[in-house]
Parts: structure tokens; sequence; C-alpha cells
């Protein structure tokens, strides 16, 4: 499969479409017209030095860009997919149908004058470090307003912010002997430094949607490499203004989607070096992606998390029963982690928390999880890999990477996804009932891209458990599967999936649930005569149901186990087919069984 490229500011030079203009002088009479100025003279002879200025530059790149494509489209090239970095987006657009030439020509006339405006700024290229370390280097100077505007490969970030921050930004690069360079630009777009110019750049796109259409190819947006729709293009433009080009993302999507070939439109071609480094990074660096279709529903185990991406999985880290503090604090100290930062993903619960979400966007995590009716913070955070969580058929057009869909409870509803599936549409998985090789491979021969297995992985050698707790646990069935009573919101009897390691202490539980909820659950003598031994003396000076929730919140873990079906499952076909498996066994193993290598998947998450 092919794909078309469309070259960004930066490309634009004196000659430049020398070949194209007498080729479709319609063309060029039309873009005349709406620019007021010749096209042709400007980019062959720049007579008064206009074609480095970006209100000139843009229009320049676009115009000639679209030429070229119809160049190469009328000597027999056809890719299935296309991309632009940044002003190039708008060439892909129009190749793609969304917008016709002048249209896209007055929109991108609009950016260019819009964006010149801020002045005062530039951006820096740091070469042959990852985005790990330069944000580690803007954060050294967190007052100093610098961002990361461009990650165009492993080893090319681009820096925006202000003149004097870049410079001093420069000079502490060059005392640690990494190469940077000032870039020839006006502005430090696609920063918050470009704040100014979004709404009035979003209010126009309004003005200008009714002529957009719906991309006839995909074409993978800058801001969060997903394919740009109709419906979208407002937003995805527009914020693209204050929103880094996520061009290694772009380009390990199509290669994810089987993209083999690039046609680049432009000369001389200046993408190639970027994708020969994104091409050349190990397949488990590539934006930490994994390479084998599995995301494991992982405790809080940095050796497990290890282990996993070791073998081309990927962690989530679950945030049930973490309060806020709580949850940050676990994502830092497993980021401090070298062999786990940036492998493990966040997966989220309850109501949306914007302040958490933007916190989480600014961590190095492979991906969030969320449930599908946090669909509008996607917008405040485009940079982020999402999944979402779907449980009903209107949430199949959520705006995400990734949609998860329950098989045990859901299925028609997994079957419609995968009917309704498209081409560079969100990746598609299945969790639940992936306990066994048969069960995780007929999810596969369905036709999902991954699947997501859960508390099976408690067994494995890393899980971090006691043995006698994973000997335990290896000897559920689905009789001791059942909703636990799990006091995070006992006011409502909130419940979690789990399995029961204690029944005594457990039906003393369900008790206490019933207590809370009587009308002598505030008594503070009611709760001690209940309690015991076991109770606080702080609860004298404490409202009886809050002593209540924090007793038994500190006790869950001794007599219940949260997780899924997978276990009893993979317990039921252990038991049938391999008892002879040692338990706990390596994470590679259990990984093997249940998806080996070769596995067949139309991609991974």
């Amino acid at each position: 499969m092919k794909a078309w490229l469309f070259q960004g500011q930066g490309s634009q030079r004196k000659g430049m479409g020398a070949a194209l203009f007498a080729r479709f002088p319609a063309l060029v009479a039309e873009a005349d017209a709406v620019l007021g100025y010749s096209i042709e003279r400007l980019c062959l002879e720049d007579p008064e030095q206009q074609l480095n200025l970006t209100t000139f530059t843009q229009p320049a790149i676009y115009v000639v860009s679209w030429l070229g494509y119809l160049a190469a489209r009328e000597d027999g090239v056809v890719a299935s997919v296309a991309a632009g970095h940044s002003v190039g987006e708008y060439a892909a657009l129009t190749a793609a149908g969304a917008l016709d030439f002048s249209l896209g020509l007055r929109i991108v006339i609009e950016r260019a004058r819009l964006m010149a405006q801020v002045q005062g700024g530039g951006l820096v290229a740091v070469l042959g470090q990852d985005r790990q370390r330069v944000q580690a280097l803007l954060d050294e100077r967190p007052d100093a307003g610098l961002a990361i505007a461009n990650i165009n490969s492993p080893t090319q970030i681009i820096v925006g912010g202000t003149l004097a921050a870049l410079e001093q930004l420069l000079e502490h690069c060059t005392a640690q002997g990494i190469r940077a360079i000032a870039l020839k630009v006006s502005g430090p777009f696609h920063t918050a430094h470009m704040a100014a110019v979004e709404q009035p750049f979003r209010d126009f796109l309004h003005r200008m949607s009714g002529a957009f259409r719906e991309p006839a190819l995909p074409v993978i947006a800058n801001v969060h490499a997903r394919p740009h729709t109709r419906d979208g293009l407002v937003e995805a433009l527009s914020t693209h203004l204050t929103h880094p080009v996520q061009w290694q993302q772009v380009v390990e999507r199509m290669l994810a989607e089987g993209v083999e070939d690039f046609v680049e439109i432009g000369q001389p071609a200046i993408l190639g070096g970027m994708l020969k480094a994104i091409r050349e990074q190990p397949a488990i660096e590539r934006s930490n992606a994994p390479t084998r279709p599995v995301l494991v529903i992982a405790p809080d185990a940095p050796v497990l998390l290890s282990e996993l991406a070791r073998h081309g999985a990927m962690g989530l880290i679950d945030s049930h029963g973490l309060d806020k503090k709580q949850l940050k604090a676990r994502v830092l100290r497993l980021s401090a982690e070298p062999q786990v930062c940036g492998r493990f993903g966040i997966r989220l619960h309850g109501r949306a928390d914007p302040a958490l979400i933007d916190w989480l966007a600014g961590q190095t995590l492979a991906c969030i999880e969320v449930p599908a009716h946090w669909q509008p913070l996607r917008e405040r955070c485009p940079g982020v890999r999402w999944q979402v969580r779907v449980e009903c058929i209107d949430e199949l057009e959520a705006d995400a990477d990734a949609l998860v869909i329950a098989a045990d409870t859901h299925l028609p509803l997994l079957l419609a996804a995968l009917a309704r599936r498209k081409p560079c549409g969100p990746k598609i998985g299945a969790s639940g009932l992936i306990g066994s090789p048969a069960s995780a491979q007929a999810m596969f021969d369905m036709g999902v891209d991954f699947v997501v297995c859960g508390s099976v992985f408690l067994l494995g050698s890393e899980a971090g458990l006691p043995v006698e707790r994973q000997q335990q646990l290896a000897g559920m069935t689905q009789a001791e599967h059942r909703p636990l009573t799990d006091w995070r919101y006992p006011e409502f009897a909130s419940r979690t999936p789990g399995y029961v390691l204690d029944s005594l202490r457990n039906e003393q539980a369900e008790a206490l649930q019933a207590f809370y909820l009587s009308d002598s659950g505030g008594d503070q003598a009611a709760l001690r005569d209940r309690l015991g031994d076991a109770a606080n003396p702080a609860t004298q000076a404490t409202c009886a149901r809050r002593a209540l929730q924090a007793h038994m919140l500190a006790g869950l873990n001794q007599w219940q186990q949260p997780g899924d079906t997978s276990l009893w499952l993979f317990n039921h076909w252990r038991q049938r087919c391999r008892p002879e498996l040692p338990i706990p066994m390596p994470t590679e193993q259990l990984l093997n069984l249940l998806c080996p290598p070769l596995c067949p998947s139309r991609t991974t998450p």
C-alpha cells in the first residue's frame, strides 16, 4: 500500500514548482485570482523577498503541493492514504476531496495571516534526543514557557517559545553537548503561544465548514494521528495551531495499517530522513507501541509491566480504588522505572475529571482508557492515545484510537463493531472470556485487532503476589466469581467483579454494608459494638459511616481479589487440558499460551 506525503513550512525555496506552472495554467490563474498576486512570480523570482514570510510561504507550499500531486496522478501514481506535515495537511485534505482547491487555498491564506500575527517567538530543533529527554530539558526550566511543537522522529524534536527562552535553551544544549538549531520561522507555531489566534481560526473554519466533504481516502491528522472526518475538521485544524505536530505518530499509524511505500510531493524530498529514523527504530520502541496484540489489566508491579513490554504486550494500570493523589503517585513511581516508562497505560473509571486528564496527558503514558461518556475530554488532549470502553451501539462512533468491548456481556455489540469497521478507523479489542488459548484465538478468528486480558496474569511469576495467594487463586472457579462489595461508594452499595478468598469475612463485609445503609449506620456506639476489638479509637471523633468505610477499605484485599472472568476460565482450561502447568508460571509462558507471537491479527493496539 502507498501513501501520499505533503511537505510543510520549511520546504519553500526559490524556483519551487518550476516544472508545474506551465503544465496547469488554469489552476495557476485560479490561484492568482484568489491570492491577488502571481504565484508563479513569487515562487520562481521572489523579487520582493517574500517567499520566506509565513503569509506568503504557506499559500505557496499549498499551491505547489497541489500541482505536484496532480502531476503525479497524471503520471500514473496512485496511493490509498495521505498525510501532510503541518500546512501540508491542507493539500492532503484536498487530495482526499475533503476540500476543493479554491476553498483549501482560502483557508491556508487565513491560517497564514493569523499565524503571522504571533510575533516574538520561534522554534528550535533538538537533534539526536528522544521526546522524553527533550521534555526533561524543558522541565528543568518550567518558567521559561517552552513547549514541544513537533515530534518529527525519534531523534528530531522541535521546541517553541519566546526568542529569549529559546536562546537560553540553545546555550544549555551546547553546554551539554546536545545538537540544537534555531529554525527560520516567524513564530512559536503549534504551541500554547498561538492561543490568541486559535479561536479566530476556528470561527473562520466554522463559516467555511458547509463546503467540507467527507474524505474519500484516509487523511491521518497531525494533531492526533487518526483519520480526519468531515465533522471533526473544524476542531482538529483549529486545535492544531496550539498543539504539536505528531508526525512520528502519523507515520507509525500508516506503517501499522500496512503502508509500505511513501510518495512525497515536493522537491527536494525533505521528509525522507524522518521516515528513515521512524522505520529504523526497534519495533517495541515505536511510540512504545506493543508488537503483540495483547493488553493486560495488570497489578502495580514494575517487574510485570517490564516483562509484558519485553515480550511485546502492554500493561494497563487500573485506577479502581485509587484516589487522585494515589493515582498520580503510582504513575510517577512507575514512570521513574526506565524499563517501564512509556510502556504502560492507565484505565480510568467513574466521572470525567478534566484536571486529572490534563495531568495524565503530560505524562509519558502509552495510552489512556476511559468510558465512552468521557468523550468530550478528547478535545482537551488530542495528542493522547485514547482507548474507549463501549457498552451500547451509539458509542461505536466514539472518536478514539481503539474501542474495547466486553465479549462476555456485549457479544452482539462486538459483532456490530466488527461489521462497521472502516479502513484506518479505530482498532477493535475484545475483553472478557480471554482465559484460554482457544478463547483468545476465537476472538482473533472473529476479526478483533487485540484482546484485553485481566486477572489471569495474577498467576504470573512477576505479578508481585505471595505464592500462597497465587495458588489459592489458581483454584478459583466460576462459583467464586461474583460482584463484591468494594466500599468505594458504600452509600450506593457499589460492587466490583472479583473472587472471594475468605467466605466468612465476605459475609461479614456484606453484613456491615447492610449496617452502613441502616438507620444505625451513623451511630458510633453501634459501630464499635459491630467492630469489637477491631474498632479504631479514631471512630469516637469521626463520623461513624466514614470510619466504617475507612476500616473496610483497609482490609478488603485480605478476603477478596478484584478480577474478571479470565482467571476462572483459565483455571478451568488448565485443569482439563494442562494440569502440569506450574503456579505461579512465567509471564512469558502465559503470554505465549494465550497469544503466541505469530497470533493472527490485523494490527496491534
